[in-house]
């Protein structure tokens, strides 16, 4: 998501300098991309502002879309964690922090995370959507990991001071897969859903909805390797507008719908990242009557619908799989 800020640190011309080769996004088919141009766009328009005048003209929602883990790609030197590191997730011996990763114990995170989103519920949006996704170096990333991130690292003050009061032990002396380890883990989801309750709030108060995505993984404390998002508390209290989980649009969802009790939102994220025509094609296809299909689920979210950039692929993988899924429904 990018806008025009008046409280956050602006990122220009500086932050995408390094950017210089212009390519394709593999990520997103075969659309152009050259990152050092964003400066020049957002000179010129406000991204957010111009998107929400359109979509609503058309009749679409838009959400704002806001990283909660990962404040270090695209960030200036003045950007608030490039200035202070000590607010990010630190390991055990208080050495080495997870770069742009917060750690929402700290009074100071929540408030500067909440006035970034009162400045968005400014903005005609229908919305905001939290991202647990995270491009941040954390432990492990590249040889395939473990629990490092989740148990290795997040020892912060306010954490540790939280949990000696709570269980009378201190959490850097936990034994390996012990309960106490597991304790660590969910005192930092529970500093996680203090900062979606005041949030919520925020949105609330200005008619907007709040959505949060997570993952199978991400949702349990056992099997977390970075950070633990307690999607059954939110579900259970109402938390969130719409919990969107990661994988795929055939997700089981029953769980949380059944903690949810009908009074939010359950849905699905699909992954439909093609290189080609045809793959953008298959996947989308596939993704789509997946969600039609699956009856535990409000919807899906589909990344990266820039996919579909060929209004024949949108067409294709849209249209005709609805008109064939209506047919085979009767």
């Amino acid at each position: 998501m990018c806008h025009r800020t008046k409280g956050l640190t602006p990122a220009f011309e500086s932050v995408f300098a390094k950017y210089t080769s212009e390519g394709l996004d593999t990520c997103c088919a075969n659309i152009p991309s050259l990152h050092r141009r964003m400066g020049a766009v957002v000179r010129k328009i406000d991204p957010l502002a111009a998107c929400a005048k359109y979509a609503h003209k058309h009749g679409m929602e838009v959400y704002a879309w806001v990283t909660i883990f990962d404040s270090l790609y695209y960030a200036p030197e003045t950007e608030f964690f490039q200035k202070h590191p000590e607010y990010t997730w630190v390991s055990k011996d208080g050495k080495k922090h997870v770069p742009g990763v917060p750690c929402y114990a700290y009074p100071e995170v929540r408030k500067y995370r909440l006035d970034q989103m009162r400045e968005i519920v400014e903005y005609d949006v229908d919305g905001i959507i939290l991202s647990a996704r995270s491009h941040s170096p954390w432990p492990g990333r590249r040889s395939g990991g473990g629990n490092e991130g989740a148990r290795g690292y997040g020892f912060n003050e306010p954490v540790v001071k939280e949990y000696i009061r709570r269980f009378g032990k201190d959490p850097r002396k936990a034994k390996p897969d012990s309960l106490d380890e597991l304790r660590f883990v969910q005192l930092k989801a529970d500093f996680f859903t203090q900062f979606l309750r005041e949030a919520k709030t925020v949105t609330s108060k200005a008619g907007k909805k709040l959505m949060m995505n997570s993952s199978a993984s991400i949702s349990d404390p056992i099997r977390a390797n970075w950070m633990y998002v307690d999607t059954d508390t939110l579900a259970r209290e109402g938390i969130v507008d719409e919990l969107c989980i990661m994988g795929s649009a055939a997700a089981d969802l029953k769980h949380l719908r059944l903690l949810a009790d009908g009074e939010i939102k359950v849905t699905t994220w699909a992954g439909i990242h093609g290189k080609t025509y045809d793959q953008c094609l298959s996947r989308m296809r596939s993704q789509l009557r997946a969600m039609l299909d699956n009856r535990t689920s409000h919807g899906s979210t589909y990344h990266e619908l820039a996919n579909l950039i060929y209004p024949d692929c949108w067409e294709e993988a849209i249209v005709d799989t609805v008109k064939e899924w209506q047919t085979t429904a009767r």
